[in-house]
């Protein structure tokens, strides 16, 4: 970890000695400094719908900077998006939902860029809380009190999320529940409720499953309170219900156990459940506490003492040192990443940050993530170039000397290239401790013909509408960004069937498209759509030189998703293209927004395809002489047999604007003056119609 804080660490003086509390992570005995994301779209952050990476990179960001190391991340929490569930059996679970595992490895390779681990929180009390539907809570109510339907869960969508990722570095723990005393009978607050019996054996049925798919995971749950937590609390159902005892008692697991417990804290706790006011074995438990939640400063739903930078006399900014020093294993305060424009995120977040960077001064020998020796990434992009064309590698590794192909580099950086053909770059990191050690990664830039470059890729992207409903806005570049986990929809939502309208829903939400400019015109031969689940059944491909009047090259009536690769029977000089929607599919009878994860246009540079096809079958047509042109151009053919010509002009809406010749004429070369002084300016298209080709070459008109 490189930061102006290791100097300060230098004059530190006076720390009390270290704390016993710690937990296991990235092979260190670490106390856990941070705080909660908790959530940048609430119960979508992974899954269906966009990932919003930006935010995860900026808290991680900001937390690694002020010497943090860990944030608490909530995952399907309500199940509204995650995980997928059985149309047919209540409460019985499919799978982790697409695109969820791809979504949560997005986000953990973030943090580990920044040296951040993750505690993963599967789920909340929000599972049996108001706001979800009546199928949604009797979906939820029934996972939580059959076994069996927990299995189905476990079976396919917890193991395979947890032996996907079992290897990846920045995992510091699996937390079952947020709270889930809300939504028992014996402390809960929602309107549906299961009882305690129910959320021990699920924790102890998941926990074990978890243990058994990756043995070195840890795990633990998110206790609303020492109320629930500990045995040393007076009340009536006071006690810990997550000892090893009571979780095996309730599920039967042997392996279903919690490795750390997590406890929350809010000041209408008072100092009795304080742990500010306690230390950490005043609660009589036998495993390290991490203290996941709590204000600091300030009290939860108008609670507390009234002193809005202190816990009952402690002050915000002595939060974390207060709890290392009486023996705890972590501080992460709460917010939910709203900074800088919701009440918890300004008054919490800053503070998170400078409580951090105060363990980090203190302590750093027990909040600094080591990351050793290790080569993180070595990529290519693009990955595939035209003929001088430029690709740029980038690479990051920690504790390493690098080379590529030989040549030494620094240990992150990034190097433009420009092969001449397809070329393998090869990357060795070596560990500065052990020159033996070495990690070897390659990438390969290849060097495309040009009928394979996709012409939309990164080109300025617009829509009718883009969905805003439900989470990140679906806008019109990510269907052209050439990432294929991202997507753009179109408006459908009127907030009739839940959710926030979209803003820009009109009037017919069949008519809608997608256009993006190539930046120059081509010879258009191939369009590919990639949809996503909501496609277009009925559309139409349409060009423009402009982007102002269109032209239909392609419809298609019987649509059936996946994977469209629609090959023109003739190209079409364009530098605009767009997919325009005329009818919508329906899935399980909702109709959604047009949904495309890619558009990718393929052709020739316009000039390239006169210059190609400026011979077909004995047939060619010369450029046009001068292009651009103001007055007279000169436009040359030659015929290898005698036989009818039409030589005609379109301009950018495919209508002719003239005739220049529609006769018998013998072999060998002609030419035909054009007076242009007429026209507007544009790019026109100069056809050529001989010998049973068709040939076309592109005509500015300047003004």
């Amino acid at each position: 970890m490189s930061r102006l804080l290791v100097l300060l660490a230098a004059f530190a003086v006076g720390a009390p000695a270290l704390a016993q509390g710690t937990v296991r992570f990235n092979d260190q005995d670490l106390w856990l400094s941070g705080g909660n994301v908790a959530w940048v779209d609430f119960a979508r952050d992974i899954g269906p719908g966009t990932t919003d990476l930006a935010r995860f990179e900026e808290a991680f960001s900001d937390l690694h900077a002020s010497g943090g190391n860990t944030m608490r991340l909530w995952l399907h929490t309500t199940g509204d998006a995650t995980p997928a569930y059985s149309a047919t059996e209540v409460g019985a679970i499919t799978g982790p939902g697409a695109g969820a595992i791809e979504d949560l490895e997005a986000i953990l390779d973030l943090a580990w860029e920044h040296e951040v681990g993750l505690v993963l929180c599967l789920w909340s009390f929000d599972m049996l809380q108001n706001g979800r539907s009546p199928a949604k809570l009797a979906q939820n109510r029934a996972l939580l009190e059959s076994a069996e339907l927990t299995q189905t869960y476990i079976d396919n969508a917890l193991t395979p999320m947890v032996e996907a990722l079992a290897d990846h570095p920045a995992i510091i723990a699996w937390e079952i529940f947020n709270e889930p005393e809300g939504m028992t009978g014996q402390f809960g607050w929602t309107p549906e409720r299961v009882n305690m019996t129910h959320v021990q054996r699920f924790v102890n049925q998941t926990a074990g499953a978890i243990h058994r798919a990756a043995p070195e995971a840890l795990v633990t749950n998110g206790s609303w309170s020492f109320r629930a937590s500990s045995d040393v609390v007076p009340g009536p159902n006071n006690k810990n219900y997550y000892s090893d005892a009571e979780l095996v008692a309730a599920g039967g697991d042997e392996l279903g156990t919690l490795d750390f417990y997590s406890v929350h804290y809010y000041e209408w706790g008072g100092t009795q459940l304080s742990p500010f006011h306690h230390d950490a074995d005043h609660w009589g438990l036998d495993k390290p506490i991490v203290m996941a939640e709590f204000f600091l400063g300030g009290g939860h739903s108008g609670s507390g003492d009234g002193d809005e930078d202190a816990i009952f006399g402690v002050p915000y900014e002595d939060a974390y040192t207060t709890l290392y020093d009486r023996g705890y294993a972590g501080g992460l305060g709460w917010q939910w990443f709203n900074y800088p424009t919701g009440a918890e995120g300004v008054v919490n977040w800053p503070r998170i940050l400078e409580n951090a960077a105060a363990m980090f001064e203190r302590h750093p020998e027990v909040v600094d993530v080591d990351a050793g020796f290790r080569l993180m990434s070595f990529t290519a992009s693009p990955e595939g170039i035209e003929a001088g064309g430029e690709s740029v590698l980038s690479w990051e590794t920690s504790g390493a000397s690098v080379s590529i192909d030989g040549a030494p580099v620094g240990p992150a950086g990034s190097l433009t290239v420009t092969p001449t053909e397809t070329t393998t770059y090869t990357l060795v990191a070596t560990d500065l401790d052990d020159a033996s050690n070495t990690e070897t990664a390659e990438v390969t830039v290849r060097v495309l013909d040009p009928s394979e470059v996709n012409r939309a890729l990164d080109g300025t992207t617009t829509g009718s509408t883009w969905e805003t409903c439900c989470g990140a806005p679906l806008v019109p570049g990510l269907a052209t960004d050439g990432d294929a986990s991202t997507r753009w929809a179109s408006a459908w939502n009127d907030g009739s069937n839940g959710g926030t309208p979209d803003a820009q829903l009109d009037d017919d939400p069949d008519d809608e498209w997608l256009a993006v400019d190539l930046g120059a015109a081509y010879a258009v031969e191939r369009v590919v759509l990639s949809w996503e689940a909501a496609f277009g059944e009925a559309y139409a491909i349409e060009t423009s030189l402009d982007g102002q009047g269109w032209t239909s090259v392609f419809t298609e009536t019987a649509g059936d998703g996946g994977t469209d690769e629609i090959v023109l029977d003739e190209p079409a000089t364009a530098r605009h293209v767009r997919m325009h929607g005329a009818r919508r599919t329906t899935i399980a009878g909702q109709q959604y927004g047009y949904s495309l994860w890619e558009l990718a246009v393929f052709g020739l540079p316009a000039g390239d395809v006169a210059a190609e096809a400026g011979t077909v079958g004995g047939v060619r047509l010369d450029a046009p002489r001068p292009n651009p042109a103001a007055g007279a151009a000169a436009l040359g053919f030659h015929l290898a047999e005698a036989g009818p010509v039409r030589l005609d002009v379109f301009d950018a809406t495919g209508r002719r604007v003239a005739v220049l010749v529609d006769e018998a004429r013998p072999a060998g070369s002609h030419a035909v003056s054009f007076d242009v002084s007429g026209l507007s300016g544009g790019v026109y298209l100069v056809r050529l119609g001989a010998g049973g080709e068709t040939l076309a070459r592109p005509l500015a008109v300047a003004r």
